[in-house]
Protein backbone atom coordinates (compact mmCIF):
# COMPACT_ATOMS: atom_id res chain seq x y z
CA UNK A 1 0.00 0.00 0.00
CA UNK A 2 1.10 3.58 -0.64
CA UNK A 3 0.34 6.37 1.81
CA UNK A 4 0.17 10.12 1.20
CA UNK A 5 -0.36 12.53 4.09
CA UNK A 6 -1.78 15.85 2.94
CA UNK A 7 -2.72 18.89 5.00
CA UNK A 8 -4.37 22.28 4.66
CA UNK A 9 -2.06 25.02 5.97
CA UNK A 10 -4.79 27.69 5.62
CA UNK A 11 -7.47 28.79 8.09
CA UNK A 12 -10.24 28.28 5.53
CA UNK A 13 -11.84 25.34 3.71
CA UNK A 14 -10.14 24.20 0.49
CA UNK A 15 -11.16 21.76 -2.21
CA UNK A 16 -9.68 20.61 -5.50
CA UNK A 17 -8.66 17.70 -7.69
CA UNK A 18 -5.22 16.32 -6.87
CA UNK A 19 -3.04 13.92 -8.83
CA UNK A 20 -1.15 11.07 -7.20
CA UNK A 21 1.60 9.18 -9.01
CA UNK A 22 -0.24 5.87 -8.98
CA UNK A 23 -1.57 3.41 -11.52
CA UNK A 24 -3.90 0.44 -11.19
CA UNK A 25 -4.59 0.92 -7.49
CA UNK A 26 -7.74 1.95 -5.63
CA UNK A 27 -7.77 5.02 -3.33
CA UNK A 28 -9.19 5.41 0.18
CA UNK A 29 -9.39 8.34 2.60
CA UNK A 30 -8.14 7.67 6.14
CA UNK A 31 -9.17 10.23 8.76
CA UNK A 32 -6.34 10.74 11.31
CA UNK A 33 -8.71 12.39 13.81
CA UNK A 34 -11.34 9.63 14.06
CA UNK A 35 -9.48 6.65 12.60
CA UNK A 36 -12.33 6.08 10.13
CA UNK A 37 -11.56 4.96 6.58
CA UNK A 38 -13.73 5.62 3.54
CA UNK A 39 -13.69 4.38 -0.03
CA UNK A 40 -13.07 7.08 -2.62
CA UNK A 41 -15.92 6.72 -5.11
CA UNK A 42 -14.74 9.49 -7.48
CA UNK A 43 -11.38 9.01 -9.17
CA UNK A 44 -9.89 8.91 -12.64
CA UNK A 45 -6.79 7.26 -14.14
CA UNK A 46 -4.83 9.76 -16.26
CA UNK A 47 -1.52 8.50 -17.64
CA UNK A 48 0.56 7.57 -14.60
CA UNK A 49 -1.63 9.52 -12.18
CA UNK A 50 -4.86 8.94 -10.32
CA UNK A 51 -6.82 12.14 -9.78
CA UNK A 52 -9.33 12.45 -6.94
CA UNK A 53 -11.29 15.34 -5.37
CA UNK A 54 -10.21 16.21 -1.83
CA UNK A 55 -11.84 18.69 0.57
CA UNK A 56 -10.06 19.76 3.75
CA UNK A 57 -11.31 21.80 6.70
CA UNK A 58 -9.23 24.71 8.06
CA UNK A 59 -5.86 23.23 9.09
CA UNK A 60 -7.34 19.81 8.34
CA UNK A 61 -5.49 16.76 7.08
CA UNK A 62 -5.99 13.23 5.83
CA UNK A 63 -4.19 10.19 4.51
CA UNK A 64 -4.85 9.17 0.92
CA UNK A 65 -4.10 5.45 0.72
CA UNK A 66 -3.75 3.35 -2.43
CA UNK A 67 -4.05 -0.42 -2.27
CA UNK A 68 -4.24 -3.45 -4.53
CA UNK A 69 -7.93 -4.21 -4.05
CA UNK A 70 -10.62 -5.11 -6.54
CA UNK A 71 -12.00 -1.84 -7.99
CA UNK A 72 -15.71 -1.21 -7.51
CA UNK A 73 -18.08 0.87 -9.60
CA UNK A 74 -17.09 4.53 -9.25
CA UNK A 75 -17.47 7.97 -10.77
CA UNK A 76 -14.60 9.52 -12.73
CA UNK A 77 -15.31 13.23 -12.09
CA UNK A 78 -17.60 15.67 -10.30
CA UNK A 79 -18.35 19.34 -11.01
CA UNK A 80 -20.66 21.95 -9.54
CA UNK A 81 -22.82 24.40 -11.51
CA UNK A 82 -19.74 26.60 -12.09
CA UNK A 83 -17.68 23.65 -13.40
CA UNK A 84 -15.55 23.66 -10.25
CA UNK A 85 -14.71 20.94 -7.77
CA UNK A 86 -17.38 21.02 -5.03
CA UNK A 87 -16.87 20.77 -1.30
CA UNK A 88 -17.55 17.15 -0.40
CA UNK A 89 -16.73 14.31 1.94
CA UNK A 90 -16.62 10.59 1.33
CA UNK A 91 -18.77 8.70 3.84
CA UNK A 92 -19.52 5.04 4.45
CA UNK A 93 -22.89 5.32 2.68
CA UNK A 94 -21.82 7.58 -0.17
CA UNK A 95 -20.84 11.14 -1.03
CA UNK A 96 -21.78 14.05 1.23
CA UNK A 97 -21.94 17.42 -0.54
CA UNK A 98 -21.33 20.22 1.97
CA UNK A 99 -23.17 23.04 0.20
CA UNK A 100 -26.51 23.57 -1.51
CA UNK A 101 -26.34 22.94 -5.23
CA UNK A 102 -26.64 20.75 -8.28
CA UNK A 103 -23.71 18.50 -9.13
CA UNK A 104 -22.74 16.54 -12.23
CA UNK A 105 -21.08 13.18 -11.63
CA UNK A 106 -19.35 11.51 -14.58
CA UNK A 107 -19.10 7.76 -15.06
CA UNK A 108 -18.52 5.39 -17.96
CA UNK A 109 -22.22 4.69 -18.40
CA UNK A 110 -23.08 8.38 -18.58
CA UNK A 111 -23.49 11.43 -16.31
CA UNK A 112 -25.56 11.52 -13.13
CA UNK A 113 -27.12 14.70 -11.74
CA UNK A 114 -27.24 15.02 -7.95
CA UNK A 115 -29.02 17.77 -6.05
CA UNK A 116 -28.60 18.64 -2.38
CA UNK A 117 -30.30 21.17 -0.15
CA UNK A 118 -29.46 20.58 3.52
CA UNK A 119 -32.26 21.26 5.96
CA UNK A 120 -30.94 23.24 8.91
CA UNK A 121 -32.53 23.61 12.34
CA UNK A 122 -30.86 26.14 14.63
CA UNK A 123 -31.09 25.33 18.33
CA UNK A 124 -32.10 28.65 19.85
CA UNK A 125 -33.17 29.95 23.25
CA UNK A 126 -31.80 29.53 26.75
CA UNK A 127 -29.04 27.14 27.78
CA UNK A 128 -28.29 25.85 31.27
CA UNK A 129 -24.60 26.10 32.12
CA UNK A 130 -22.90 24.37 35.08
CA UNK A 131 -19.41 25.19 36.35
CA UNK A 132 -16.89 23.31 38.49
CA UNK A 133 -17.13 24.46 42.10
CA UNK A 134 -14.27 26.33 43.69
CA UNK A 135 -12.95 28.13 40.59
CA UNK A 136 -14.66 31.50 40.90
CA UNK A 137 -17.77 30.94 38.79
CA UNK A 138 -21.29 30.32 40.13
CA UNK A 139 -22.41 26.71 40.38
CA UNK A 140 -24.79 27.30 37.47
CA UNK A 141 -26.40 30.00 35.36
CA UNK A 142 -28.97 30.42 32.58
CA UNK A 143 -27.65 31.83 29.32
CA UNK A 144 -30.13 33.66 27.04
CA UNK A 145 -27.93 32.64 24.11
CA UNK A 146 -24.45 31.36 23.28
CA UNK A 147 -21.37 33.57 23.47
CA UNK A 148 -17.82 33.46 24.81
CA UNK A 149 -17.46 33.33 28.59
CA UNK A 150 -15.14 36.34 28.24
CA UNK A 151 -18.14 38.51 27.24
CA UNK A 152 -20.08 37.69 30.41
CA UNK A 153 -20.61 40.49 32.96
CA UNK A 154 -19.98 38.13 35.89
CA UNK A 155 -16.20 38.21 36.59
CA UNK A 156 -16.37 34.61 37.83
CA UNK A 157 -17.55 33.50 34.39
CA UNK A 158 -15.50 36.02 32.42
CA UNK A 159 -12.23 34.74 33.88
CA UNK A 160 -13.27 31.11 34.35
CA UNK A 161 -10.81 28.40 33.34
CA UNK A 162 -11.75 24.75 33.46
CA UNK A 163 -14.63 22.59 32.29
CA UNK A 164 -18.27 23.67 32.13
CA UNK A 165 -21.34 21.69 31.09
CA UNK A 166 -24.06 22.99 28.75
CA UNK A 167 -27.51 21.41 28.93
CA UNK A 168 -30.24 21.99 26.35
CA UNK A 169 -33.49 20.33 25.27
CA UNK A 170 -34.82 20.74 21.74
CA UNK A 171 -37.59 19.38 19.54
CA UNK A 172 -36.75 17.45 16.38
CA UNK A 173 -39.38 16.75 13.72
CA UNK A 174 -38.20 13.50 12.21
CA UNK A 175 -40.88 13.41 9.50
CA UNK A 176 -40.10 16.90 8.26
CA UNK A 177 -36.32 16.58 8.44
CA UNK A 178 -35.55 13.06 7.21
CA UNK A 179 -37.08 12.17 3.82
CA UNK A 180 -35.16 9.61 1.77
CA UNK A 181 -31.47 8.71 2.11
CA UNK A 182 -30.28 11.24 4.68
CA UNK A 183 -27.58 11.80 7.28
CA UNK A 184 -28.26 13.94 10.35
CA UNK A 185 -25.35 16.01 11.68
CA UNK A 186 -24.93 18.04 14.85
CA UNK A 187 -22.76 21.11 14.21
CA UNK A 188 -21.60 23.06 17.29
CA UNK A 189 -20.46 26.07 15.27
CA UNK A 190 -17.51 27.62 17.09
CA UNK A 191 -16.06 26.60 20.46
CA UNK A 192 -12.86 26.96 22.49
CA UNK A 193 -10.98 24.78 23.13
CA UNK A 194 -12.31 21.21 23.31
CA UNK A 195 -15.73 19.60 23.78
CA UNK A 196 -17.33 16.25 24.55
CA UNK A 197 -20.91 15.68 23.40
CA UNK A 198 -23.80 13.51 24.55
CA UNK A 199 -27.22 13.26 22.91
CA UNK A 200 -30.00 11.50 24.81
CA UNK A 201 -27.36 9.85 26.99
CA UNK A 202 -25.29 8.55 24.05
CA UNK A 203 -21.61 9.56 24.14
CA UNK A 204 -20.77 11.07 20.73
CA UNK A 205 -17.10 11.59 21.49
CA UNK A 206 -14.66 14.48 21.61
CA UNK A 207 -14.52 17.42 19.18
CA UNK A 208 -11.32 19.46 19.12
CA UNK A 209 -10.80 20.54 15.51
CA UNK A 210 -13.02 22.34 12.98
CA UNK A 211 -15.56 21.49 11.87
CA UNK A 212 -16.99 20.80 15.35
CA UNK A 213 -19.51 18.37 13.90
CA UNK A 214 -20.64 14.81 14.57
CA UNK A 215 -23.04 12.30 13.05
CA UNK A 216 -26.21 11.90 15.14
CA UNK A 217 -28.13 9.68 12.72
CA UNK A 218 -29.77 6.99 14.83
CA UNK A 219 -29.32 8.98 18.06
CA UNK A 220 -31.62 11.94 17.42
CA UNK A 221 -35.29 11.07 17.93
CA UNK A 222 -38.66 12.46 17.02
CA UNK A 223 -39.85 14.93 19.66
CA UNK A 224 -37.79 16.09 22.64
CA UNK A 225 -34.03 15.51 22.71
CA UNK A 226 -31.50 16.28 25.45
CA UNK A 227 -28.12 17.67 24.38
CA UNK A 228 -25.17 17.82 26.79
CA UNK A 229 -21.89 19.49 25.85
CA UNK A 230 -18.86 19.71 28.13
CA UNK A 231 -16.35 22.38 27.11
CA UNK A 232 -12.88 22.95 28.54
CA UNK A 233 -10.65 25.96 27.89
CA UNK A 234 -7.06 26.79 28.83
CA UNK A 235 -6.00 28.29 32.18
CA UNK A 236 -4.78 31.66 30.85
CA UNK A 237 -8.04 33.53 31.57
CA UNK A 238 -8.11 32.53 35.25
CA UNK A 239 -4.48 33.66 35.63
CA UNK A 240 -5.40 37.01 34.10
CA UNK A 241 -8.45 37.28 36.36
CA UNK A 242 -6.38 36.55 39.46
CA UNK A 243 -3.81 39.17 38.46
CA UNK A 244 -6.52 41.82 37.98
CA UNK A 245 -8.67 41.03 41.03
CA UNK A 246 -6.07 39.79 43.49
CA UNK A 247 -7.87 36.44 43.84
CA UNK A 248 -5.86 33.26 44.31
CA UNK A 249 -7.71 30.56 42.40
CA UNK A 250 -4.43 29.64 40.70
CA UNK A 251 -0.93 29.06 42.01
CA UNK A 252 1.99 29.39 39.61
CA UNK A 253 5.56 30.62 39.42
CA UNK A 254 4.98 31.79 35.85
CA UNK A 255 4.69 35.57 36.03
CA UNK A 256 3.56 36.26 32.50
CA UNK A 257 2.83 34.99 29.01
CA UNK A 258 4.85 34.94 25.79
CA UNK A 259 8.54 35.37 25.08
CA UNK A 260 8.52 38.86 26.61
CA UNK A 261 6.59 37.61 29.67
CA UNK A 262 3.72 40.07 29.38
CA UNK A 263 2.22 40.41 32.90
CA UNK A 264 -0.91 38.30 33.33
CA UNK A 265 -3.04 41.36 34.05
CA UNK A 266 -2.32 42.61 30.52
CA UNK A 267 -2.66 39.29 28.67
CA UNK A 268 -5.71 39.41 26.34
CA UNK A 269 -8.48 37.00 27.26
CA UNK A 270 -8.90 33.92 25.05
CA UNK A 271 -12.42 33.26 23.81
CA UNK A 272 -13.82 30.30 25.72
CA UNK A 273 -16.87 28.05 25.86
CA UNK A 274 -19.49 27.18 23.27
CA UNK A 275 -20.15 30.09 20.90
CA UNK A 276 -22.30 28.30 18.32
CA UNK A 277 -24.53 28.60 16.47
CA UNK A 278 -25.56 25.01 17.21
CA UNK A 279 -27.47 23.47 14.32
CA UNK A 280 -29.01 20.18 13.28
CA UNK A 281 -28.27 19.57 9.59
CA UNK A 282 -30.10 16.94 7.58
CA UNK A 283 -28.25 16.27 4.33
CA UNK A 284 -28.72 13.89 1.43
CA UNK A 285 -26.17 11.18 0.67
CA UNK A 286 -25.34 10.50 -2.97
CA UNK A 287 -24.49 6.91 -3.75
Amino acid sequence: MDFYFIRNAADQWITGKYGFRQHGKVPEIWDPITGNTFAVTIYDHQDQYIKIPVTLAPHGSCFVVFGDVVPQSHYTDVLDADNKTPFLEFKEKGILFLKDGTYKLERNSGPVIAMTSPRIQTIEGEWKLFFTKGWGAPDSTILPGLSSWTKNQDPGIKYYSGTATYLKSFIFDQQAMMPGNQMVLLDLGDLSKIARVWLNGHDLGILWTPPYRTDITGYVKDGENILTVKVANVWSNRLTGDAISGDKFTNTNITGNGTGLMPWAKVPLIESGLMGPVTIQTVAITR
